[in-house]
């Protein structure tokens, strides 16, 4: 069907006293014979989805439409508003109460929490090595120089995780990364540094000619730098503090 006017996005929020006049204007479909009114209506909530039963005045009961296609019996909404919630950097409880606030359907915590490994997860990871294996591509052999910083999920002594992550100079691209997690009796001190030589160890492997490294005065990663990557050279961030700033101006 063609449809005149402004370009319409893929879903959009209907209330429901709107769709309630607009199935009235519907004859019964039950076997496409039928034709009488239509006297009830049911909405079925799945998720962010709902299902509409219909009852004639012959009495003939079928559902009628249904608010979101399904993909493997699976609302496809659902796992598209999950998907939105994760990419989005947001938090499942914020948009869930802003739903609340607006009166939509909204799935549930524990649904959102399932769609994340079996169906998000893994299209990001996907993604994301068709991503990495087109920029090393793109390096071909020529000389790289990287820069690389490691961050952890809590200040001081007490991180439990360390994402280190390492990027191509010239284009400013993200070439790959590493998540560690404190494993006993390791201590939160070695994170970055166990990150960080894994990360360059994949980049190493992925036919990467590496030939500067940047990162900041790390002793273990000076240390590993040194002994098992002599080729490279290493070199530091060049830190400038605000007040530096204002004392040169």
């Amino acid at each position: 069907m063609d449809i005149i006017g402004e370009e319409i996005k893929d879903q959009v929020v209907v209330f429901q006293s709107c769709l309630e006049r607009l199935i009235s204007m519907i004859p019964c479909q039950y076997r496409k014979s039928c034709g009488t009114k239509l006297t009830h209506m049911k909405l079925r909530q799945i998720g962010s989805a709902i299902n509409l039963d219909v009852k004639c005045v012959r009495g003939h009961i079928q559902q009628l439409w249904t608010s979101k296609p399904l993909v493997n019996r699976i609302a496809a909404g659902n796992v598209i508003l999950s998907n939105a919630i994760v990419l989005s950097g947001s938090h499942f409880l914020k948009i869930k109460n802003w739903f609340e606030l607006i009166n939509v359907f909204m799935i549930s915590k524990s649904s959102h929490y399932h769609h994340q490994p079996k169906y998000i997860f893994p299209m990001i990871s996907e993604e994301w090595q068709k991503e990495c294996a087109q920029i090393i591509s793109t390096l071909g052999r020529r000389l790289v120089c990287l820069a690389g910083d490691g961050q952890s999920d809590s200040p001081g002594f007490s991180a439990k995780y360390c994402i280190y992550t390492m990027m191509e100079t010239d284009h400013g691209k993200i070439i790959n990364f590493s998540v560690q997690q404190i494993i006993p009796p390791a201590n939160s001190v070695s994170l970055e540094k166990q990150a960080f030589k894994d990360t360059i160890h994949r980049i190493i492997a992925s036919n990467v000619n590496v030939r500067i490294v940047e990162t900041d005065r790390h002793v273990g990663i000076r240390k590993i730098i040194k002994e098992e990557y002599p080729c490279i050279k290493h070199q530091f961030y060049v830190w400038i503090w605000p007040s530096q700033l204002d004392r040169s101006a």
